[in-house]
């Protein structure tokens, strides 16, 4: 974990920037919530050459939560149900939304994991 202090017009600001800092290790520790281009969903493909598409973040998703705290961490996804084929890898497909204890801390953008080609029905 790695924490910026920032003191202004302290006076002793060298005992008071390592007294925030201590207090932001002992209180504080990071909390995995998804790895780097693994799956979270699967979404609906239209007219693609797979019915569906998986979609994850592009990154680590890692929040800071309070130690010794039980905090209701939950996520919402920002994504459509379906998707019309093509899609691409890498192409942003959405958002998580991060909520802790019912407050919106943020958001995290979600991409395809994989190309899904376009396939024309067959004229008879």
């Amino acid at each position: 974990m790695e924490v910026i202090c920032v003191v202004m017009n302290a006076h002793n600001w060298f005992n008071d920037s390592y007294r925030l800092m201590d207090y932001a290790y002992e209180n504080f520790e990071l909390a995995k919530l998804a790895s780097a281009e693994r799956i979270l969903k699967a979404v609906l493909v239209n007219q693609g050459d797979k019915d569906h598409v998986f979609i994850g973040p592009k990154e680590d998703i890692i929040i800071p939560i309070k130690k010794d705290q039980t905090s209701e961490i939950s996520i919402a996804y920002n994504v459509l149900n379906i998707v019309d084929a093509p899609v691409r890898r890498w192409q942003e497909a959405g958002t998580l939304d991060i909520f802790i204890d019912g407050e919106h801390i943020g958001a995290q953008p979600l991409i395809y994991l994989e190309d899904i080609d376009q396939v024309m029905d067959e004229l008879e």
